[in-house]
């Protein structure tokens, strides 16, 4: 499938699996738009509906880094919240079909956003500062935990969880716990987190098992595993990370699955090996950004995207697999 005009000047900065049929991407300015090299540029949600192959969209300006996460609140509508690196946050409804999207006006969350997620039907944003806000029911955000503005203070890049009173935070200070009313800073292996005073643990996604386990993976191919009652302990190590490792995680199909530059990888019992799919010219091409849930796994480049569903890909938009 070519292109939709609708992404055109735009590359896929995250993407998210709102319900069994509904794709969220969001997107900032290709490096050739002509608003590329202005100080506040547009940024893009996209929605793409998989039964019906009906797109929609809407633009934001100024909305840098952004961060999509869909979900549905109990009792409303599916919906994707889209978020700004600078913490601007929108909300875009499927009232009226995917071609008919409303966002409601930019609020909250301001400062620093790095982390976002949908966990058990409320979305969370995490930043600096320790900082972990809930989103209630009247869209307004409310602040759970904030420090003092500090350096040393813990900063949250990445957040899984299966309810609310157990969220796992991670960032260069360390993972955290979120029991629903303290944050509890989680004690990691010695051989991650001090290995090297210059260099120390710099997590690059989180996964969650069903069965809770939580798998964090590290910018020089660490891999840990682990929970609060449980405890910690390194899969793979740095030094034996292998060729494979991937840059993003996510859990699918009863597995461990990540992305590397070139491929798609799965954690086997001897570290990560990659997945191929010679057969299948539908298969991912680039491999930059993925996204799991509801049955399907999506991997995306900057203008390119295909979903598995376990047994075969489907590609979405963007140019077919070669095998030569």
């Amino acid at each position: 499938m070519s292109m939709p005009k609708q992404m055109e000047g735009f590359w896929i900065q995250d993407a998210a699996i709102v319900d069994f049929e509904t794709l969220a991407f969001a997107c900032s300015v290709s490096p050739d738009h002509p608003e590329a090299e202005n100080q506040i540029t547009p940024g893009r949600l996209l929605s793409f509906n998989m039964t019906t192959g009906e797109w929609g969209y809407m633009t934001y300006s100024p909305f840098d880094s952004p961060k999509v996460v869909g979900g549905q609140i109990a009792g409303a509508a599916k919906e994707a919240l889209f978020v700004s690196g600078a913490g601007h946050v929108a909300k875009f409804g499927y009232a009226k079909g995917e071609s008919g999207l409303e966002p409601d006006n930019i609020f909250g969350a301001r400062g620093s956003t790095r982390a976002l997620a949908y966990i058990d039907g409320a979305y969370y944003s995490g930043g600096g500062d320790a900082r972990l806000s809930r989103r209630t029911e009247t869209g307004a955000w409310e602040t759970l935990h904030r420090l003092g503005h500090s350096l040393d203070n813990p900063r949250f890049w990445y957040m899984v969880g299966q309810s609310q009173d157990l969220i796992y935070l991670a960032g260069p200070k360390g993972v955290h716990l979120w029991d629903g009313q303290n944050l509890i800073k989680q004690v990691m292996p010695d051989a991650v987190m001090n290995r090297d005073m210059f260099a120390p643990f710099h997590p690059i996604g989180m996964a969650q098992a069903p069965d809770g386990r939580v798998f964090i993976a590290g910018r020089d191919g660490d891999l840990v595993v682990g929970d609060a009652t449980s405890g910690w302990a390194p899969v793979v190590e740095a030094k034996h990370a292998g060729p494979h490792a991937p840059k993003k995680i996510a859990w699918f199909n009863g597995a461990l699955w990540g992305l590397n530059a070139t491929s798609t990888v799965e954690l086997g019992d001897v570290g990560w090996h990659p997945r191929a799919f010679p057969q299948d010219k539908n298969r991912p091409v680039f491999h930059t950004h993925l996204a799991s849930g509801h049955g399907w796994f999506l991997v995306c480049g900057y203008q390119d995207a295909a979903i598995f569903d376990g047994t075969r890909w489907y590609r979405l938009f963007g140019s077919e697999a070669s095998d030569e």
